[in-house]
């Protein structure tokens, strides 16, 4: 008995080992961002998609963009404050909310999907060697301070990079707007489950573990991280500027491809309509031109008859073109008895005129 509850407690040990690894891993929120990142890069290159404010969802904008299109670290002019750490590049807690008395500086790659991903996959100083479930990439290699022109750390983001990208874009094909909307909506909602204080102030972090400080360092895995400000100061309302801004493109693309349908089914609906107005119209001046066919034969034919002579049925018979003199000239006409009736040819021959 005594054996099986040691059992027992050692399976429990385990196990919540194994969760608290997990859980400090970021695998889960990786899963999530990756799903957006392939989405936003195939939605870049797609008709209608906003180029631009795509681009400033995955890197930056305004100063506040530290990398480039291929994963280079840059810097971003408004970035840091001097002597940048991690902490200052992943976290917004120690400057407070922009625009409220905070720096500008603070939490410059939480503003970018793709700074995001750096705070979250790259080790810090801690044992964690496969943070997002990128395994080991860095050699060893760990960020917690700043990153200098010269210095390890450019390398170690750039491989993380190439990794995630391989990972998460070079594999999608295809968008689906909808889940993509759904996906980021859910990444709003995400960092709520975990809010700290910063004053009288609630923040709210992504990534790391449950017993973050929010600071983001990268001194264990829990400090793999990224922290944002909210925008009532409760923690409800996480201000993610990068997720922002994906939002934005995709309402505006619905709303393109919105008002291209629109005009589309209309379009076919108003060349239909004039269709059968012509064909109603074509049809009444060809009845209206019969009619007028028929009167002028009746005309011509009254006008030329023998008034002496009674009506009868006419045989049907080719007649020659008006430019055309019949090759053996016409010197009867058939009474309806068979006899014939000689006429002079000159009465025939206006017959035929």
């Amino acid at each position: 008995m005594e054996w099986d509850m040691s059992g027992r407690v050692l399976l429990f040990l385990f196990l919540l080992g194994m969760g608290t690894r997990a859980e400090g891993n970021n695998e889960d929120v990786f899963g999530k961002l990756c799903h957006i990142a392939g989405n936003v890069s195939v939605l870049m290159n797609s008709e209608g998609g906003d180029t631009d404010l795509l681009r400033k969802a995955l890197y930056g904008a305004d100063g506040r963009d530290p990398f480039g299109t291929g994963g280079t670290f840059t810097g971003g002019s408004e970035c840091g404050l001097g002597y940048e750490m991690r902490s200052q590049y992943c976290s917004h807690l120690q400057g407070g909310s922009r625009g409220l008395g905070g720096s500008r500086g603070l939490g410059c790659f939480a503003d970018s999907l793709f700074g995001t991903f750096m705070c979250l996959c790259v080790p810090g100083n801690g044992k964690e060697r496969n943070l997002c479930g990128l395994e080991d990439v860095t050699g060893g290699a760990g960020w917690t301070g700043g990153i200098t022109s010269d210095g390890h750390e450019k390398s170690l983001l750039q491989n993380v990079w190439y990794k995630i990208k391989q990972n998460c874009m070079e594999r999608n094909t295809g968008v689906d707007t909808g889940k993509l909307e759904d996906a980021v909506n859910g990444i709003k909602t995400e960092p709520q489950k975990k809010k700290v204080k910063n004053g009288n102030k609630d923040y709210v972090t992504l990534g790391g573990g449950s017993t973050t400080s929010g600071a983001c360092g990268g001194t264990s895995a829990n400090e793999t991280c990224v922290t944002y400000p909210s925008q009532d100061g409760k923690g409800e309302e996480p201000e993610i500027l990068w997720a922002n801004k994906i939002s934005s493109a995709i309402k505006k693309l619905n709303e393109t491809q919105r008002q291209a349908s629109t005009q589309n089914s209309a379009t076919p609906s108003g060349t239909s309509h004039s269709t059968d107005d012509d064909l109603s119209g074509q049809d009444e001046v060809d009845d209206e031109e019969v009619e007028e066919e028929s009167v002028e034969e009746s005309v011509t034919t009254s006008t030329h008859k023998d008034p002496s002579k009674p009506s009868r049925p006419r045989k049907n018979r080719s007649s020659p073109k008006p430019n055309e003199q019949p090759a053996e000239p016409l010197r009867a006409l058939l009474h309806d008895g068979g006899s014939s009736l000689h006429q002079p040819f000159w009465i025939l021959s206006a017959v035929f005129i």
